[in-house]
């Protein structure tokens, strides 16, 4: 017989039976962003810059907030709120590097190639960890074999590996478009530790995620989102065990409202960004019309009160 969760830890009927009230408004609501937000992203990819690879980073930050809006939905429709703030933290991050690459459009051009260069010489990294014969390849087999869980895994194929080695290198050192970019990014390499830089500081920008916010006048949105979560993310929270005498218990309403108003407002902010980039003059006020959007939202910020 298929064990029962003890109910005062975990009552996932009762949970969802107490939050249904809530749930029956923020999850349709939530869907409708979700859905508006994939058609934008189909009407701005036919008017993007893809052939030289300009606008790239722009949609692929602007998708991964379509999927981690879309997640959140289905973490709120089963009362799962602490679940959905690792990627709220993660939704926030594409947020505000789409606001980054925005921010000067004498720089767009810059930032737009420093996203897709670190993000190809990321993969090289993890490429270069998956040859057995080069130095780092080596290193890193002496670290899976003392690793009791990942020493069972199969790695990939050899030659898949050299296969996606060779495509990342053509594009990293035979695309004209990256050269500066790749230039810029080598010689920003530390020499001590040979980590390369976060994208956001190639050109002379931020040094950090905090400094990125606080240039963008986010400082605050990085203090309640992204550091208050942090402890939770980096399982060093001590107040989510305990509530009172009683181990806090798992699905709880806390949070909810907090979590779905977040990530409307971010869901919302970056269809207004890539619209106003890629296709500016285009409204979506229409749309917002018909469905209610500021009433619903202001039905959601009123629950509970």
């Amino acid at each position: 017989m298929p064990t029962e969760s003890h109910k005062s830890i975990l009552y996932r009927d009762f949970s969802k039976a107490k939050a249904r009230e809530f749930i029956d408004l923020a999850v349709p609501f939530l869907k409708e962003l979700v859905n508006h937000a994939t058609h934008a992203l189909v009407r701005c990819k036919g008017c993007a810059s893809l052939d030289d690879a300009l606008d790239l980073p722009l949609l692929a930050l602007y998708r991964q907030i379509i999927e981690l809006t879309d997640a959140i939905q289905v973490l709120i429709s089963e009362c799962c709120p602490a679940a959905a703030i690792p990627l709220i933290r993660a939704d926030f991050e594409a947020f505000i590097s789409m606001e980054y690459l925005l921010k000067d459009d004498c720089q767009y051009r810059n930032r737009s190639y420093a996203w897709i260069v670190c993000s190809f010489f990321k993969d090289l990294d993890i490429i270069k960890l998956l040859e057995p014969s080069s130095q780092e390849g080596i290193a890193f087999q002496t670290v899976l074999a003392n690793d009791s869980v990942f020493s069972r895994i199969t790695l990939p194929d050899q030659q898949m590996v050299t296969n996606n080695k060779e495509f990342v290198e053509n594009i990293l050192f035979n695309d004209p478009n990256l050269k500066d970019t790749v230039d810029e990014y080598k010689s920003m390499i530390n020499p001590r530790t040979k980590k390369g830089p976060n994208w956001y500081s190639l050109y002379q920008g931020p040094k950090s995620i905090y400094e990125m916010a606080r240039n963008l006048d986010r400082a605050a949105w990085y203090k309640l989102i992204y550091s208050q979560w942090s402890a939770f993310c980096h399982a060093a929270d001590a107040r989510s065990f305990m509530k009172e005498n009683f181990i806090r218990p798992i699905r709880t309403l806390d949070e909810m409202k907090y979590v779905t108003v977040i990530t409307f407002a971010l869901i919302m902010g970056a269809t207004r960004h890539v619209i106003g980039k890629i296709r500016p003059g285009e409204s979506f006020e229409i749309w917002m019309t018909r469905e209610k959007i500021d009433e619903r939202a202001k039905r959601i910020l009123s629950w509970g009160r």
